[in-house]
């Protein structure tokens, strides 16, 4: 049987190393390749166990086995028929009585596949500690690495990787090992990628790293994939996603107390146990039965939202919405009630905070924005107060308090977490906010030809927000310098 494979992904799959990274472009396989690198162990550890991890269970469900099902299917693997009793595999449940079991036996089936030979694989996800608590596996592969805290993977998945020194298997490079595959990371927390490649410069005989661009896989995707890339994606993305191309951190930042491990939590999918398996069900950190903060940014060509709840000592900004093409705040407005329909009507109360502009009477119009706005909310059932009064405050009285408040210093004041499976974009926007001379945030990327969700404009939604929020006690925080 013939399996057709990349350059890059027959590089990878060839290499014996035993700590292997592939950092890769939209599209390249990598994924795929994950696929194919359990088949090997499949392949070479019968009676062995191994490990799929990621940052969420529902990554795992919906990305990664789909294309592990699709690259088993290439190599002669088909999922178990209990009908026709035909197949090599079965998925979440126990296996049937003529497959060989594991060396060590799992004590429950949910979120593990079994395979003919006794080879298992447990799909273990960083958000559910259940499924990753006290294993011991002999192979291990982690999806989207640059999403996982590198204290996660170095501290809880690396360890788990042990025994079975004297089996009959531990004598292939596939017993024992680590294999991490990834996109380029946008955030400075999965920079610790790259560690592998200055580990295999070191050590080539343990170590292996390799990245991709997406033009490697053009025998499958095709030219005509590339152009409607082009079209869709910004330069900068573009750059990235399928160049896969690195990113910098500017050095002079606005938020220089800003730290992902701290104030950002990719931990905020719910999940419901039922007989069929796992299933994700929302995320966490919302609640419909509170109110909600909301703070905008209005620019010509690009409005932006952001939505945040209290939550006993933490302040969570649990979402990001935006529109370009001069589409209207209205539809921004639209976009958010149409998703959240199902808030408790008791608690259909929002708080308005945002750009002070807004209060300003629009061409061609009668209503500010923030009147604009409370129309908007007031059509699907939502009460709103607006808290966007006075003038903006100094630059650098801005910048004091915002970073003091990252940093902790306002020890009376929640801490800020941002949800980071659906705030990217907020992110990106506050790690790249540069810093003048006069305390001031550098907004020249607004009016530079880039896609302008990497512009200043989330997070000056994120300025509003918390200042006007929480800026009341400005005063009372000592200005500590955090440079």
């Amino acid at each position: 049987m013939k399996v057709y494979l990349n350059r890059k992904q027959r590089r990878f799959l060839e290499a014996r190393q035993r700590r292997k990274t592939f950092v890769a472009g939209r599209a390249t396989g990598k994924t795929k390749a994950l696929g194919f690198t359990k088949f090997q162990c499949f392949n070479y550890m019968p009676k062995g166990v191994g490990l799929i991890a990621g940052l969420t269970y529902g990554q795992i469900l919906n990305n990664v086995i789909p294309e592990c099902i699709d690259a088993w299917n290439s190599c002669g693997l088909k999922e178990y028929d209990p009908e026709t009793g035909i197949g090599h595999y079965v998925i979440g449940r126990k296996p049937p009585r003529h497959f060989e079991l594991p060396y060590r036996q799992p004590r429950k089936y949910t979120n593990v596949i079994s395979f003919i030979n006794g080879y298992a694989t447990v799909l273990g996800s960083l958000d559910i500690a259940d499924t990753l608590r006290g294993g011991s596996y002999d192979d291990l592969q982690v999806d989207e690495s640059a999403l996982v805290k590198q204290d996660d993977f170095n501290k809880i998945l690396v360890p788990m990787i042990r025994g079975n020194l004297y089996r009959n298997f531990a004598k292939y490079p596939v017993h024992h090992s680590i294999c991490d595959f990834t996109s380029m990371p946008w955030l400075q927390s999965g920079f610790w990628v790259f560690e592998t490649e200055e580990l295999a410069k070191e050590n080539p005989d343990e170590y292996f790293y390799l990245e991709a661009k997406s033009i490697d896989n053009i025998e499958v995707l095709g030219a005509k994939w590339f152009e409607q890339q082009k079209k869709i994606l910004s330069p900068l993305e573009y750059a990235v996603e399928i160049d896969n191309k690195r990113l910098k951190k500017l050095p002079n930042t606005f938020y220089p107390s800003f730290n992902e491990n701290i104030h950002t939590d990719f931990n905020t999918y719910g999940y419901n146990y039922t007989d069929a398996g796992i299933l994700v069900q929302g995320h966490r950190d919302y609640s419909p039965n509170k109110p909600i903060d909301v703070s905008f940014d209005f620019n010509a060509n690009f409005n932006s939202m952001i939505i945040a709840q209290e939550n006993g000592s933490e302040y969570r900004i649990i979402d990001e919405l935006y529109l370009s093409d001069y589409q209207t705040i209205d539809k921004l407005v639209e976009d958010f009630c149409l998703k959240y329909p199902n808030h408790h009507s008791k608690y259909k109360l929002i708080n308005i905070y945002g750009d002070r502009n807004g209060n300003n009477r629009q061409a061609n119009s009668e209503l500010t924005f923030y009147e604009q706005i409370i129309q908007g909310f007031a059509k699907y059932g939502w009460a709103c107060t607006n808290h966007v009064t006075g003038l903006d405050p100094d630059h650098k009285t801005k910048h004091f308090f915002i970073n003091n408040l990252l940093a902790g210093k306002a020890t009376h004041l929640p801490k800020i977490i941002i949800n980071a499976n659906t705030c990217k974009y907020l992110i990106i926007s506050i790690e790249n906010s540069p810093i003048t001379g006069e305390f001031k945030k550098d907004k020249s990327s607004e009016k530079q030809n880039i896609d302008q969700r990497y512009a200043t404009h989330l997070s000056d939604c994120f300025d509003n927000l918390v200042f006007r929020k929480f800026g009341g006690e400005v005063y009372q925080v000592q200005e500590i310098s955090i440079f």
